[in-house]
């Protein structure tokens, strides 16, 4: 059996008997695996080629996706949604109406209200093991999440447990403690210092001495499981705390390990894989003294006893903050490499409030302080906003360690020079005209992504949950503000840890577009899972997710039984059209047996609502004395909204305008069912569309001139799959839907982008109608009649287009898969004695046109 590469025949000589009968060379992959041996040998091909017709609509196809992919990736970063221009200002938020919207206080939305925000609640009691443990404790008990492992801790005097906070398995302890253990940390090894099986360590610090234990797990039970996890009963280090009570514990993603001391010194512990000639094998260092400092009698030292409380580490930048117990916040540079540590800059809890305070114009200062809890803020979210603080009334304080000029770019690279608060968030209540009530005694935080959650002391023994995000809302293109929906929930026990469970995309390369790593939630929830959140207690531990907006929909379909329901139509509205149709395709693609019937409601939803094509009317352009061209705009054109062409509709300059005569260019809207169908492909492909798909690496020999480079794929089989998988589900949706793209041209007025302007320029608009002489209303109905038609002849033969280019690249991305399961080096080196990759890579679109739009050469 063969099948055709662009411009060179791949035959696969195969030694399993079977007859085929002209298979097309995507079943050359099954065959695959069916047993047997076979080798690939590149031949000289046979000239193919394809129609340039073909060529021109699937370019056209492809400009629709790019249109489409430019606005989605035109969302504002957390630094605009803020208005934060200067590190010298400080800007505030939440002190408006639309900073919370409420559904309720919207006619068209109020079928919104009962919108869940906060997914089922799960509980999980301790484990009766530990309940009997507690009767036993005689000095002190702390608890805490290790959310990376999926895990809960427990100490009870100097015993620690440690269990699967989800249904309250897999219980571990340690008893091999002579102290009461004050604080516990895990930490992710340095690489090459211990055996493969230990995957973290463990540490274990009391008043006397720290212990690092490792921590090993068992083979996996599925992807959502570590495995079984064991602590190892021999300890890895054991050093002296000297007295020290260590408050927090933090590693690096480089394996140091951070420590905080209730003396206010920042401690680290430095541990190697064997003794040196002068340097044990694990040592505590104080980074917060002098190298001098020895010198200086002890009754001389006048250090304070301000406590360090927590420590985060900005993995992204590099860069340290600690918070002490009276709220004061400090910067520590850790170097490009995460190797150094520098102390840059300190900001008092008392200047944080009194700049807060002058910003919102708030008598009272005691809105801001204490800070309860600090996080910092990835290069992802923003690039100019670096860590946000919390008070105990649940404001928001955003701070930045770089300094900027308004109107001047941003550094994301640049090292930190000192701290100032750029923005402070109010929480929901402070509003003029607002009657919900506010969050108070904040005792718990945790943000992270936009999201915050609030644990709000009720009673001594009682917390509310505050939930504040902002999926809820759509994130519109070049509108800077942050809108934010909150819900609150009553929680059983008091909270001490809240922490994010990890999740498990599809696979890591279909997360988000390249180089956009925190795109909205709507670009990347077709392959991300809804967020976890856990919550632990004295009583246990709480499980709930954040709903997402596809999620959303779901629900509301669910609970309308069907698409025919006000709240539907107002989650389009909410949404826009091209948005919320892309949503009704990832439920429509679904293949999950319990989704039939949300499949067919989703593409109910997506025909009824997905509005059709219609043409808007540009502005009459004449061309007066000097060539001088004037425009009148015509109400309800797209230039009157900042609109754009289509791809393929050129603009007419001037100099193509006679003088004196009106042009009029009328301009195609599309439905959202096109824009929402471009969106939801382009979503699909987003990573490697813009993304190389090969690499060369160069293996130098002797000389430079003999030099050779194997090209290899960027993208793993597993990548290429999951990608296919993806785009076969939207193919079955097309397939099952004919009539959405199904065009037949008539012969008389071909469609093609080329000359589609020339057609629409013989249209007469509305206004020409009105002011015509003569025409009559069914003269015109005919006119608008003719208009609709045109219009969805138009759509629909920009949508057979994208069908062709669904099947092309899911073909192009299957060929891929097969050559790199079966020797892509060895297929890649035939080629370039041949003929260069390069070449190859300009001719792929004839076997697909995405191999052709993505090869780029190193």
């Amino acid at each position: 059996m063969s099948f055709y590469l662009p411009t060179y025949t791949c035959v696969i000589r195969y030694n399993y008997k079977s007859s085929l009968r002209s298979p097309p060379w995507l079943l050359a992959c099954v065959s695959f695996t069916s047993g047997g041996l076979f080798y690939m040998e590149i031949v000289r091909p046979q000239p193919i080629s394809l129609a340039p017709a073909s060529l021109e609509c699937l370019s056209s196809a492809c400009k629709h996706v790019d249109a489409q992919l430019g606005t989605d990736m035109q969302y504002p970063d957390l630094t605009a949604q803020l208005v934060v221009q200067s590190d010298s200002a400080v800007t505030v938020s939440g002190l408006n109406d639309y900073d919370y919207p409420s559904f309720s206080s919207q006619p068209s939305l109020q079928s919104l209200t009962s919108l869940q925000h906060v997914g089922d609640v799960r509980k999980t009691a301790l484990p009766h093991e530990l309940i009997e443990q507690f009767k036993h404790m005689q000095c002190s008990c702390y608890m805490g999440l290790f959310p990376e492992i999926g895990r809960a801790w427990l100490t009870i005097d100097s015993d620690v447990f440690i269990w699967n906070y989800e249904d309250g398995s897999d219980l571990a302890y340690f008893d091999g403690m002579n102290e009461a253990i004050l604080c516990v940390g895990l930490i992710t090894p340095k690489p090459g210092i211990f055996q493969d099986h230990i995957k973290y360590m463990l540490c274990l610090a009391t008043s006397v001495e720290i212990v690092l234990l490792g921590v090993s797990f068992s083979a996996s039970s599925g992807t959502d499981d570590v495995g079984e996890m064991h602590l190892q009963p021999d300890p890895l280090y054991i050093l002296q705390s000297g007295g020290v009570h260590i408050k927090s514990i933090e590693g690096t993603k480089s394996g140091r390990i951070l420590l905080s001391g209730g003396d206010g010194c920042l401690y680290e512990i430095q541990y190697q894989a064997r003794e040196g000639w002068f340097t044990p094998r694990c040592k505590l260092v104080n980074h917060s003294i002098s190298k001098l400092s020895f010198l200086l009698p002890s009754f001389l030292s006048f250090g304070d006893e301000d406590s360090l409380v927590q420590l985060t580490v900005d993995g992204s930048r590099n860069v340290l903050y600690t918070r002490s117990s009276s709220g004061n916040i400090q910067v520590f540079d850790l170097g490009f490499d995460g190797q150094g540590l520098t102390r840059v800059a300190t900001i008092s809890q008392d200047e944080i409030a009194r700049k807060a305070a002058l910003a919102t114009r708030a008598t009272d200062e005691k809105l801001f302080k204490p800070v309860i809890h600090i996080s910092a803020v990835t290069t992802s979210d923003s690039p100019f906003l670096h860590l946000v603080a919390v008070s105990q009334a649940g404001v928001r304080l955003y701070f930045t360690t770089c300094s900027l000029q308004p109107g001047a770019p941003i550094n994301p690279t640049a090292r930190p020079v000192h701290i100032a608060l750029v923005h402070c968030r109010m929480p929901p209540g402070y509003s003029p005209s607002t009657a919900m009530h506010k969050p108070s005694n904040v005792h718990a935080a945790f943000y992270k992504q936009g999201t915050l959650l609030l644990a709000s002391a009720q009673t001594d023994d009682l917390d509310s949950l505050w939930w504040i995000h902002s999926d809820t809302f759509p994130v519109v293109p070049n509108q800077n503000i942050l809108h934010e929906s909150q819900v609150s929930l009553d929680l059983g026990g008091r909270t001490l840890a809240i922490a994010e469970a990890p999740t498990h995309p599809m696979h890591v390369s279909v997360m988000a577009p390249t180089g956009r790593a925190a795109v909205p939630v709507t670009a990347s929830q077709h392959v991300i899972p809804q967020r976890q959140f856990v919550l632990l207690s004295t009583q246990g531990t709480c499980m709930c997710s954040q709903v997402q907006p596809v999620e959303q929909l779901r629900q509301l379909l669910t609970a309308s039984r069907g698409a025919d329901s006000d709240a539907v139509q107002a989650f389009f509205q909410l949404h826009k059209v091209d948005q919320t149709c892309a949503m009704c395709l990832i439920l429509a693609t679904s293949t999950a047996a319990a989704d039939h019937q949300i499949v067919q409601w989703a593409t109910i939803s997506f025909f009824r609502y997905g509005g059709e094509p219609c043409f808007l009317f540009t502005p009459t352009t004449t061309v007066g004395p000097g060539g001088i061209a004037q425009q009148q705009q015509i109400p309800g054109s797209p230039q009157q909204f900042g609109g754009q062409l289509p791809p393929g509709v050129p603009n007419q300059s001037p100099s193509q305008v006679a003088l004196g005569h009106a042009v009029l260019g009328p301009d195609i809207a599309y439905s959202g069912k096109h824009n929402g169908l471009c969106l939801y492909f382009g979503r699909l492909v987003a990573p490697l569309w813009e993304a190389t798909l090969v690499s060369d690496v160069s293996a130098a020999s002797a000389s430079a001139a003999s030099a050779t480079a194997a090209i290899t794929s960027r993208f793993t089989p597993e990548d290429l799959q999951t990608f296919s998988d993806l785009l076969t589900g939207l193919r079955s949706f097309l397939e099952k839907n004919q009539q959405f793209v199904s065009f037949q041209p008539d012969p008389r007025l071909p469609v093609s982008p080329g000359n589609l302007q020339r057609r629409l320029m013989h249209f007469i608009s509305p206004q020409q109608q009105a002011g015509g002489v003569g025409v009559t209303d069914s003269f015109g109905q005919a006119i608008q009649r003719k208009h609709q038609a045109e219009a969805l002849a138009l759509e629909r033969n920009s949508l057979s287009n994208i069908s062709h280019l669904v099947q092309r690249t899911i073909e192009s991305l299957s060929l891929w898969r097969v050559i790199c399961e079966h020797g892509f080096t060895t297929v890649s080196n035939k080629l370039q004695q041949v003929q260069s990759w390069s070449s190859l890579a300009q001719s792929a679109i004839l076997g697909g046109w995405l191999l052709c739009r993505l090869r780029k050469t190193c």
